[in-house]
């Protein structure tokens, strides 16, 4: 007798030959050295265009310091999200520059996590709504 593995609901079968499946473009866009260089620069430096802060230091989660916490950076985050096909290509500002430092958001991995589960979920939230479903919880 085997044992056959459950197919579970919530589980995409993902096709990674069809355009837009997978993460093969971006990945090649997250592992180039124009992006390894502005990510360490951006995480070494002081940003003053987060929403509802002054001067934030990147090396610590902007979410975070929100609400007053200190947590160290996981995430180099791009606050409007990129396209996957073409990083490059924003579509007429559908999607957000890649190399853009104000595009750019330093946060901890639970809130990157949360950021990108938002999202997929909801298509149509402004930056605003965005930060306030991140505040929700706090851990």
């Amino acid at each position: 007798m085997s044992l056959h593995r459950i197919k579970r609901p919530w589980e995409i079968k993902r096709d990674y030959n069809i355009p837009g499946q997978g993460r093969d473009v971006v990945t090649d866009f997250y592992q180039s050295k124009t992006w390894q260089k502005l990510r360490n620069m951006f995480i070494a430096s002081v940003s003053t265009h987060l929403p509802g802060l002054g001067r934030h230091h990147n090396k610590f989660c902007w979410i975070c310091a929100l609400s007053g916490i200190l947590r160290l950076t996981h995430t180099i985050d791009h606050i409007k999200p990129i396209n996957r096909d073409n990083p490059f290509d924003t579509r007429n500002g559908q999607f957000g520059e890649p190399l853009t430092w104000e595009n750019l958001g330093p946060l901890c991995k639970v809130h990157a996590m949360r950021k990108n589960a938002i999202e997929r979920n909801y298509k149509n939230l402004t930056l605003e709504q965005i930060i306030e479903k991140l505040r929700i919880k706090e851990y």
